[in-house]
């Protein structure tokens, strides 16, 4: 439910009738429907994937990025792991499965409120690696949706430097 609540806040609805839409047969490569999910959630896609694949929908992404972060254990105590594994803890809610290109737009915003709901709901610490990781996934996700959505303008005569 908290995960439903944090993504409808992230992709507001207005936002996801302005998305590219998947075309009709285009399933969401997780749970291999072509509907909305049980969110009301369209498929969307933002990574680098194209044609057929990339199509998910946001719940099925967070759950299966939780999922990813799971399978390593405790990992808010990331004392002692490998190069890999802390990579592959911060990729899941940052990177797509299959082009391992980062999530942008909506749905990167989307993933990183995820990332920081699966941080808090691990129990992991204030202060701790995997707290400090979700909060800095979502800061950077935070930058570029502000820098989307106010993009700074560019002068069109830039005044001369000459002294």
């Amino acid at each position: 439910l908290r995960l439903g609540v944090a993504l409808k806040r992230a992709i507001p609805d207005d936002v996801v009738d302005d998305m590219a839409t998947a075309a009709e047969g285009d399933t969401c490569w997780i749970c291999m429907d072509d509907g909305a999910d049980a969110n009301g959630f369209k498929l969307m896609r933002g990574c680098g994937c194209r044609g057929n694949s990339g199509w998910v929908h946001p719940t099925c992404t967070a759950n299966f990025a939780d999922v990813k972060c799971t399978e390593l254990g405790e990992s808010h105590s990331l004392a002692g792991r490998s190069t890999i594994e802390l990579n592959a803890l911060m990729n899941s809610h940052y990177r797509c499965y299959n082009c391992k290109k980062s999530f942008h737009g909506p749905l990167g915003f989307a993933l990183a409120e995820a990332f920081v709901l699966f941080s808090d709901d691990a129990g992991a610490p204030q202060g701790s690696p995997l707290w400090a990781l979700s909060r800095m996934q979502l800061s950077v996700s935070l930058v570029q949706k502000v820098s989307q959505d106010c993009p700074l303008p560019i002068p069109e005569d830039e005044p001369s430097r000459e002294h």
